[in-house]
């Protein structure tokens, strides 16, 4: 579904929050992509790493639909005076980040974030090729440590 935002003539016909959504979906396939390349159960980085991408692609996407999206209707509850203004926080959303208001960041937006998705793809797409040659293997930290008991030597037992 978040695939929709990636169709440029959308961006005309409904209000979407730019580059927020767009770029939210982004970060989402990054941490789809890093949980296909890269063991991220075992390893705690990567799994920061990847819960890090999906916090900051939610936050972009509520930020936008709160901010941008429904900021039509908290203007239409302010006087024509103040809502026209971009001084408030609704007016300079729907003003700059509102796709059907800014076509500029619109097309910009969509050309960064259909390059990224593209990069993501062709990353997985190498990766199932490949069958699973990037995936890195975590080592053990420690070595294991195998205690010798005492067996006398041949030349003891004489």
């Amino acid at each position: 579904m978040g695939l929709m935002l990636f169709w440029p003539g959308i961006y005309q016909d409904f209000p979407i929050a730019m580059p927020f959504a767009p770029l939210a979906i982004d970060f989402f396939a990054v941490a789809l992509v890093l949980m296909l390349v890269v063991d991220t159960e075992d390893n705690s980085f990567y799994n920061s790493l990847v819960s890090i991408f999906v916090i900051i692609g939610s936050l972009l996407y509520l930020g936008g639909i709160v901010f941008v999206t429904e900021s039509a209707v908290q203007l239409a509850k302010l006087p024509p005076t103040v809502a026209t203004n971009t001084g408030n926080i609704w007016g300079f959303a729907y003003q700059y980040f509102n796709s059907m208001n800014n076509p500029t960041l619109s097309i910009y937006t969509f050309y960064v974030s259909v390059t990224i998705l593209g990069i993501c793809g062709l990353i997985a797409i190498i990766y199932s090729f490949n069958g699973g040659v990037f995936k890195r293997e975590i080592e053990p930290k420690a070595n294991p440590v195998v205690k010798q008991t005492d067996v006398p030597s041949p030349a003891q037992k004489k």
